[in-house]
């Protein structure tokens, strides 16, 4: 086995901010009776210096069989142990926290690969190397990522592999045992995959695995996942049937989606994280105002298009603090109202509006209208970020919002 065949993937999967279905008032009892595991500020592992780390890759379980596996396995972690040196904190968590490859939307490679470049060291700056290098620091409790970070960077059946044969190996082959035969082979991965994450975030073998550390899983993928994670409970079935959990526990997550309980106006809205807060204010406020006429599922839908299909497809495209404030008529706009902003991206274009009275957004056009004559348009690739409509053309929107 090559260094270049263990590795974290070359590039960030793509993330997209669906909201958490798991944002109901039951689901947040369930994770109050459930708790989930703490990750430590420092543990052994991680507050071990450089030559002590160095030192694990030559014995079991860490060490590799072939001696330029083992080679490439030490070049990878010294060279990027060197870059988190360079970032500030007295355990390598700690670095890894504060360096840019903890921020899930980079590639995280790309920082380490341009420090060395800078300092004349190609030869054992290769990618496939450096990814090797965090793979083994992973195995071995060196870095504990957050479970966003492994869902949108760790994928492919190699690294679950490595981690089972060197953090766990006596649980993995439990759980394989346990592992329905008429499951199928993507299915099996994705199983042991997920408790692999578990591993790598919250530490530990597979029978430290709580029923809070699950819940905190399903939640983040349903938050992270383009999907919301539909279908990824398997798991938690195996886990169950190891018999690790307490006999309350809730016998399967295949439906805690459908059965999470109403969630209140400001969850709806939270859960898109807005970064504005007068416009995050401002739908809740509308919101609960249409509240008393709508049904939940209405209500539900409403919110997901205002602040999901619309404002943070605007904070995500265009973080332009001018178009954040854009909506808020308390605030002062950066322009006079009714001037072009100039400081925009070549495919946008963009008007102050005076008050956010009337908007509507039209998908065909790429554009978001605010009364008359003031136009954003929107990035060709936004219109994808809507669902389409089966059997016929998508049609215009229109939203009142209360002046």
């Amino acid at each position: 086995m090559t260094a270049s065949r263990v590795h974290a993937p070359d590039r960030p999967a793509p993330i997209r901010h669906y909201g958490a279905s798991l944002s109901g008032e039951a689901f947040k009892a369930l994770r109050v009776r459930f708790p989930g595991r703490d990750v430590p500020v420092a543990w052994a592992a991680t507050a071990a210096s450089r030559p002590q780390v160095l030192a694990r890759l030559d014995r079991p379980p860490l060490r590799a069989g072939g001696l330029s596996t083992l080679q490439a396995r030490r070049t990878g972690t010294d060279k990027l142990l060197q870059w988190l040196e360079t970032f500030p904190g007295e355990t390598w968590q700690q670095r890894w926290r504060a360096c840019p490859a903890g921020d899930r939307r980079a590639d995280w490679v790309e920082g380490p690969l341009a420090w060395l470049a800078e300092r004349g060291d190609r030869a054992s700056s290769r990618r496939g190397v450096l990814q090797g290098g965090l793979a083994i620091l992973l195995c071995a409790d060196v870095l504990r990522p957050d479970l966003e970070w492994l869902i949108s960077h760790v994928r492919g059946r190699r690294w679950r592999e490595l981690l089972a044969a060197h953090r766990d190996p006596e649980g993995f082959a439990a759980l394989e045992l346990k592992m329905d035969l008429s499951l199928c082979e993507k299915a099996r991965h994705q199983a042991l995959a997920q408790v692999a994450m578990l591993l790598i975030a919250k530490g530990g073998g597979v029978r430290d695995i709580c029923v809070g550390d699950c819940l905190e899983l399903r939640e983040v993928e349903a938050r992270v996942l383009a999907n919301g994670g539909i279908g990824r409970t398997q798991f938690y079935t195996l886990l169950r049937e190891l018999g690790i959990f307490p006999g309350d526990a809730p016998s399967s997550l295949a439906r805690i989606g459908r059965f999470t309980g109403q969630s209140s106006v400001e969850g709806l809205v939270d859960r898109y994280a807005l970064q504005c807060g007068p416009v995050r204010d401002l739908i809740v406020d509308y919101l609960s105002e249409r509240q008393p006429a709508l049904d939940y599922s209405s209500l539900d839908s409403l919110s997901r298009t205002l602040g999901l299909y619309f404002w943070k497809n605007l904070e995500t495209h265009h973080p332009d603090p001018v178009i954040r404030a854009y909506v808020n008529h308390h605030a002062r706009p950066a322009v006079q109202p009714g001037k072009e902003i100039r400081c925009m991206p070549p495919a946008a274009a963009a008007i102050v509006p005076v008050q956010p009275e009337r908007l509507r957004a039209d998908r065909r056009h790429r554009r978001i209208e605010v009364q008359q004559h003031q136009v954003i348009m929107l990035k060709p690739g936004l219109v994808t970020d809507m669902p389409p409509r089966r059997g016929q053309p998508p049609p215009s929107r229109e939203m009142l919002l209360a002046p």
